[in-house]
């Protein structure tokens, strides 16, 4: 059964704007989850994503300079643009230019925020123009419309998984049993339209599941691991998960719609490339603690809500 009504509900209350389930008849623009589907630590503290990877992106901004973005070609639209605001903030990304407020533009052509650069055929060298919206064009009002899947949305709840065995990508699955799960539209989106990753049959071309909160301060431990681990030291940084959404859960403080007065805990269920996963344990820490440190190697697929 589709849980969208629930999902904007805690999406309101995860994020302060007024989001729609489906469109009222008012303007709406379609809702991103750039700030919350992916949960980075470096140096000793939570930030966004660094200006890395080995393709040389060109983007000329709004006073002419140019400015080299380092990116790797499968990269998601979204996070060349977070990489964009970091840069245009000199390092601060607070002072730089909005996600929301980006329009990119190649080969007269704006880029879609869910496909990779090089599906635009965006290489090494390549000019990306950067147009700025106005400010009174940005809508602040949501709708959820093609972020999500309804067709694949499951309920949990009710659900006892004690006793069984179940994998995903050759590692154990933790089902996260309690919520009601909200599909995000993943299908076709990444590797050409190979969905492999996304399988549910254990092969060795899948990916495994991982869970992360959101809206959480208490990621002291977190960021320990981390530093002596290495990944979030100077230069460094890394995407958090853990294959145990209880430990998600952990990370995650509850959130209330302000429309409806309804709370919900909200986490993110994603799928990780194996080869990618470093855990904590490697330094004696937990091993349901792990950190990958290419962004594009977490693809969310998947919100799980918890009501409170």
């Amino acid at each position: 059964m589709p849980f969208t009504n629930q999902l904007a509900e805690a999406l309101r209350g995860l994020t302060g704007k007024t989001i729609y389930a489906a469109s009222n008849g008012e303007y709406c623009e379609e809702y991103q989850l750039e700030d919350y589907s992916l949960l980075l630590i470096q140096q000793g503290s939570l930030r966004e994503i660094q200006n890395v990877g080995p393709v040389t992106v060109k983007v000329q901004l709004l006073t002419g300079d140019i400015a080299d973005i380092h990116c790797n070609a499968n990269e998601l639209v979204d996070i060349f643009k977070m990489k964009i605001q970091l840069v245009t903030g000199n390092g601060d990304i607070s002072k730089g230019i909005p996600i929301e407020r980006q329009r990119l533009s190649f080969n007269k052509q704006i880029l879609d925020r869910k496909r990779t650069i090089d599906s635009y055929g965006i290489t090494e060298g390549s000019l990306v123009h950067i147009i700025l919206r106005l400010r009174s064009s940005i809508p602040k009002k949501f709708i959820l419309h093609t972020l999500i899947d309804p067709q694949f949305d499951y309920d949990f709840r009710g659900i006892n998984d004690a006793g069984k065995s179940i994998y995903r990508g050759q590692l154990p699955y933790i089902r996260p049993v309690g919520c009601m799960r909200c599909a995000l539209h993943v299908l076709g989106m990444f590797d050409n339209g190979n969905d492999i990753w996304l399988g549910c049959s254990n092969r060795d071309e899948e990916w495994p599941v991982s869970f992360h909160g959101s809206n959480c301060s208490k990621f002291t431990e977190i960021v320990q691991w981390g530093d002596k681990l290495g990944v979030s030291g100077v230069g460094g940084m890394a995407v958090f998960c853990t294959p145990d959404f209880r430990i998600a859960l952990q990370h995650s403080d509850v959130v209330t719609d302000p429309q409806t007065g309804r709370k919900y805990k909200v986490i993110f269920q994603n799928r990780v490339r194996r080869s990618s996963i470093i855990r904590a344990s490697n330094v004696g820490g937990p091993d349901n603690f792990w950190y990958i440190t290419n962004p594009s190697d977490v693809r969310a697929y998947s919100i799980c809500l918890f009501s409170q």
